[in-house]
């Protein structure tokens, strides 16, 4: 095994075009890419309509997995693109390793047998963002910050799903960089109203994802995976998914006490100390992350900063650029 995750994993599931070409469904079976629609009867347009069925598609992506056609694309072959291009909802955990906690924030860290359950917000699904594209801030924002994130594909619709029965219902997991424009979370007109999640979290590039998704029975133990993000050559993010406050069976049942969760839906399970927030360290023109989470990849972002002198001002609704202590 690579840590917890099977070295002999027999395919994974991923979105990728050809020079150019409209994004299609395939298998990635060591380094060879089959298209998932060529010679079957597997009518998919997108990962999407595979993970909508995932159960009932499992037998035949097994079968497919075991005679690679020799027509098979390479890997270098081929652009990868965003395995769960159009997630139906985005629920991220935030506040979620307690070493992220402390460095966002001077306040005594709750006892979790004290807590109802894990805060969560909703991400906007337009924020998803392929695993090697160039990544923006919002134009109001001088202050993007780069967050490692587990993400969890829901495959198997549910409500009130027991901790115990999580699993069922899990598709799979991708690598997640959960970008945070920091200045923007500050109301500072609205101060009762505390953070703005909206404008700081969901913005377009807001979500890199990728490089595939590995299937949950591929991975022996989710919640003891090493996690790594590097801005440049320096390794800012260095931990483990063993130091999550609420795991995944507990994030998810507790989504869905609330609402059902469906095929497709994601979550982000938060993330581990070493963002650029506490030490005033955002995202300059040009910089390079790498975001990997152990035997399930990397994903590679450039950020590309960009101005519109139209909307010079109008940061000030929300205190301005470049604050230090800005949250979640």
């Amino acid at each position: 095994m690579t840590g917890n995750v099977e070295n002999a994993v027999a395919w994974r599931l991923l979105n990728y075009s050809i020079d150019g070409g409209a994004p299609r469904p395939g298998l990635l079976v060591g380094d060879r890419v089959i298209d998932i629609g060529h010679g079957t009867e597997i009518d998919a347009a997108s990962p999407m309509d595979v993970i909508d069925d995932w159960d009932a598609m499992r037998a035949r992506l097994d079968a497919m997995a075991d005679a690679v056609p020799g027509d098979a694309l390479a890997l270098d072959a081929v652009r990868l693109h965003a395995p769960v291009p159009r997630p139906g909802a985005i629920f991220c955990a935030t506040s979620n390793y307690a070493d992220h906690v402390a460095e966002m924030s001077a306040k005594r860290i709750v006892p979790k047998e004290s807590t109802f359950g894990p805060y969560m917000f909703l991400k906007a699904p337009q924020s998803v963002a392929d695993p090697d594209t160039d990544v923006f801030p919002p134009v109001l924002s001088d202050a993007l910050d780069w967050e490692i994130e587990l993400g969890v594909v829901i495959g198997k619709a549910g409500s009130a799903i027991a901790p115990d029965d999580v699993e069922s219902h899990i598709a799979g997991y991708v690598v997640l960089n959960e970008l945070s424009a920091r200045d923007l979370a500050r109301m500072d007109v609205f101060k009762p109203f505390g953070a703005d999640t909206l404008t700081s979290k969901s913005f377009d590039t807001g979500l890199p994802m990728g490089p595939w998704l590995t299937p949950a029975d591929a991975v022996a133990d989710p919640m003891d995976l090493r996690l790594k993000l590097w801005v440049g050559d320096e390794l800012m993010q260095d931990s483990s998914t063993k130091w999550m406050y609420y795991d995944i069976a507990e994030q998810i049942s507790y989504l869905s006490r609330s609402m059902t969760l469906r095929p497709g839906d994601l979550i982000a399970t938060g993330t581990p100390s070493g963002v650029g927030n506490p030490k005033g360290r955002f995202l300059q023109d040009g910089e390079v992350i790498v975001a990997e989470i152990e035997g399930l990849g990397r994903i590679r972002n450039t950020v590309r900063h960009r101005h519109d002198e139209s909307l010079d001002g109008v940061a000030s609704a929300h205190g301005g650029a470049q604050q230090k202590g800005m949250k979640p």
